[in-house]
């Protein structure tokens, strides 16, 4: 991307003929940057501009774009195809391009992602709404809760710029389920009755109860496991068995379950 640079303007005298009247000339450039040059005048004046590198115009303010270090020097206007002024020598700052800047991804829900950028002095991360470490280093790490345009801005000791960007999207998680049966028949298949597609969320608590109220099973730990349908290493029988399972969310939300469950065999 090329450098763009919040430029200061500046006013320069030039003189000829005795005369001293003021040229707008944009500067400090950077490397890439339009040179804006205007001088002051009524309706009826004519200008004829000329400078480095072939540069001609017939405009009262005129336009040289993306500035090489070619078309840096003095530029002259002729006013009224009589009198002569020159500029001061415009010249160039470095530019800055970035480098290793992060690509595009894709990131789970509730994930995190280091955001990297390289070849400036000064980072400036957006948006930021809590979502980054520092919005003011190279590489912040963050942890978007949406579909996120990242862009940095990066300077160098000039003040010369460039920018980019960084789209992360969130994976929608597939939809976690809890069956409504299980069939603990050791064929490899619903043997276990637990939460499906859990992704991104963790146990609290998983309670199952008989029908006397008696708890047959309970998970505080892992919600990858679930209950085999045995009490103290002994098969339960056939029938409905009531369950509460409390699960959180990547960002600490709760989410409460209630409900029954059909042992078959």
């Amino acid at each position: 991307m090329r450098s763009i640079f919040l430029f200061l303007s500046a006013f320069l005298t030039v003189a000829a003929h005795g005369q001293s009247l003021t040229a707008f000339v944009s500067t400090p450039l950077c490397l890439g940057d339009a040179l804006r040059l205007s001088f002051p005048g009524t309706p009826t004046d004519t200008y004829y501009w000329t400078g480095p590198n072939g540069f001609a115009s017939t405009q009262q303010t005129t336009f040289r774009q993306s500035m090489t270090y070619a078309d840096t020097g003095v530029y002259r206007v002729v006013r009224n195809g009589v009198d002569t002024f020159y500029t001061q020598p415009v010249r160039l700052l470095p530019a800055l391009t970035l480098t290793g800047v992060t690509a595009s991804q894709v990131i789970p829900f509730g994930g995190s992602i280091q955001l990297n950028a390289a070849g400036a002095e000064y980072y400036v991360w957006l948006p930021d709404e809590r979502t980054l470490s520092n919005p003011n280093i190279n590489n912040p790490l963050a942890t978007p809760l949406t579909n996120t345009i990242y862009k940095v801005v990066g300077l160098n000791a000039f003040g010369c710029r460039d920018s980019a960007q960084v789209n992360i999207e969130i994976a929608s998680p597939e939809p976690f389920f809890i069956p409504t049966a299980f069939t603990p028949d050791n064929d490899g298949k619903n043997d276990v009755f637990r939460i499906v597609n859990p992704r991104n969320y963790t146990l609290v608590d998983f309670v199952i109860q008989n029908r006397w109220g008696q708890v047959v099973y309970n998970n505080t730990n892992d919600i990858r496991f679930g209950w085999d349908g045995t009490f103290n290493g002994i098969p339960q029988d056939m029938g409905y068995y009531n369950y509460s399972i409390i699960i959180s969310g990547p960002h600490g939300e709760k989410k409460n379950f209630t409900g029954t469950v059909v042992l078959i065999r």
